[in-house]
């Protein structure tokens, strides 16, 4: 016969799953009270992961749809129109330091696996695999912009704000003083709550500006559905310990939270009478 605690257990992962299936995850601290913790303890690590940034990236987006509903129809696209430039600008300063982050975190991975890491080791298929998936994408916003008309030598050359070395900055913090493992992270929250093709579609309808000029943000919506799914997958089969997944929890509520203050910096660009772009903040 079972112990009463086993069977308590079970009845405690079987109601985890179940809430975690029926999406209630966007309000698990409400559902559950005290027993919170308990709950969380059965479920798996990926799922756990969503359950702190679910909410978080919810809240943001009803706090964006909230502002643009009342907001004038015509004057929101016009804003939009102005804005997608300067966006464009910021994300290519954060998009291009993705595989130097990620080659950081590779060659830290080799060095902890020949000390016997094994969660490191097992990085460094991952990360050889995710450089090769995401070289070039720094070209496919420099070709965006280019479109628009600003030409990517001014691109390249902007000076960005530091709420760009703020957003990335820390990953390589934690990837050589805490474990390269915290980089998923980043790449999770970056990937997992992308825009969708629907939401690329009407950005492109109200700012009026072709197609061609959204690659970037068409490319990952595509790409990301499966980027997203493969990572939480890779992140099922590590070997990590408590403290590894707190870890990558931090790295992603650090960059849900940070990304959007990296893109609001893009109001900081202005065009000069030169005809180059700038970033103006006060230091």
């Amino acid at each position: 016969m079972e112990k009463p605690n086993t069977i308590a257990n079970k009845n405690v992962a079987a109601l985890a799953a179940k809430a975690f299936a029926s999406a209630n995850r966007f309000s698990f601290g409400a559902l559950f009270g005290g027993e919170t913790e308990k709950i969380l303890s059965h479920l798996k690590f990926s799922q756990r992961l969503l359950l702190k940034t679910d909410p978080i990236a919810l809240r943001q987006k009803n706090q964006l749809s909230k502002e643009r509903s009342v907001r004038d129809e015509s004057k929101l696209n016009n804003e939009l129109r102005e804005f997608y430039p300067k966006q464009l600008m910021a994300i290519y300063h954060q998009i291009r330091a993705s595989v130097p982050l990620m080659e950081v975190a590779r060659s830290e991975c080799r060095r902890l696996a020949a000390e016997g890491d094994p969660v490191a080791e097992l990085l460094i298929d991952y990360w050889d695999q995710h450089i090769i998936e995401e070289t070039g994408h720094d070209e496919w916003v420099l070709q965006d912009l280019e479109i628009l008309g600003i030409p990517r030598k001014e691109t390249i050359l902007t000076l960005p704000p530091k709420a760009i070395a703020a957003f990335v900055g820390p990953q390589y913090y934690w990837i050589f003083h805490c474990h390269p493992v915290a980089l998923l992270g980043y790449c999770f929250a970056l990937e997992n709550y992308a825009s969708d093709m629907n939401e690329v579609k009407d950005l492109e309808q109200r700012t009026g500006y072709p197609t061609e000029a959204f690659r970037t943000y068409r490319g990952h919506a595509e790409a990301d559905v499966h980027h997203r799914r493969e990572l939480l997958e890779f992140m099922g089969r590590l070997p990590l310990n408590e403290w590894q997944e707190r870890l990558i929890i931090k790295s992603a509520l650090y960059t849900l939270r940070g990304y959007g203050l990296m893109i609001s910096s893009a109001y900081l660009l202005d065009k000069n009478s030169a005809g180059s772009w700038d970033f103006t903040e006060e230091e």
